[in-house]
């Protein structure tokens, strides 16, 4: 049976509404495609720039096993100082990176140098605190090294020298902030002697962290200046552990 007019003009009217609700239904789809597109490429770039700044610094940043590498970008404007091992900040950069293990105790090393009463230290600022503090060259124990290995290694790597008369004075467990977050090191210091004599007649010694690719400078400085202030001695106890370590003597 042939439709009438005003059958034809109903079902046209249907027709065309449902083509405007399935353009709707599409429209809302191609939305959420694109929200989800853009969010997985969001995703992937900082996948990708992380592990571009974990190669550049020699490292990887993300899970590895057993501990998680962290990254930290400081984004405001630092003053000019030198590199700490472990906290870089370059002349006139305001860029700080700091590795560590998350939730986890770090042994490391580190050696004193002391030479008529003074100690071969390096400075670094913490931006959250707003505060300088001085530390001790050294750096972490490798698996399968000993701690006296790990010295060694470090100060050759850091300062390409050559060192003797290895001695270990004591031992420090550092519970500490830094940039805002925890640490917790097992601290082993030393104490040596550079085969060549004439780095004690230096102000400065310029010096490299291998593992992220900068440099930095250590200088001399006395116990007294460094108990003076106002830049503290780190890690807490170190001062205490090297005047007892000479009263031993």
């Amino acid at each position: 049976m042939g439709l009438n007019v005003s059958q034809a003009k109903r079902k046209i009217t249907m027709t065309d509404d449902e083509i405007v609700l399935q353009n709707h239904i599409c429209d809302q789809q191609e939305s959420r495609l694109r929200d989800m597109m853009i969010t997985l490429m969001k995703k992937i770039t900082k996948v990708i720039i992380s592990m571009l700044l974990g190669v550049y610094y020699g490292s990887v940043i993300g899970l590895l096993p057993g501990r998680t590498i962290y990254l930290f970008v400081t984004a405001a404007k630092l003053p000019d100082r030198n590199l700490l091992p472990g906290n870089i900040q370059g002349p006139g950069s305001s860029l700080q990176v700091r590795l560590m293990p998350k939730n986890k105790i770090r042994p490391l090393v580190l050696c004193l140098f002391l030479n008529r009463e003074r100690i071969l230290v390096s400075r670094s600022y913490d931006s959250v605190k707003g505060e300088y503090y001085y530390r001790p060259l050294g750096g972490g124990i490798e698996f399968g090294e000993t701690s006296r290995e790990a010295v060694t290694r470090e100060m050759r790597e850091e300062l390409g020298a050559v060192i003797e008369n290895v001695k270990l004075i004591g031992m420090l467990e550092n519970i500490f902030i830094n940039e805002g977050e925890p640490g917790h090191e097992i601290v082993l210091v030393y104490d040596a002697t550079f085969v060549d004599c004439s780095l004690y007649e230096r102000d400065v010694l310029n010096a490299n962290e291998p593992e992220l690719g900068a440099s930095f400078v250590a200088e001399w400085k006395s116990l007294d200046e460094l108990q003076r202030g106002p830049d503290r001695l780190v890690p807490e106890g170190l001062a205490a552990l090297i005047l007892g370590s000479g009263n031993e003597e």
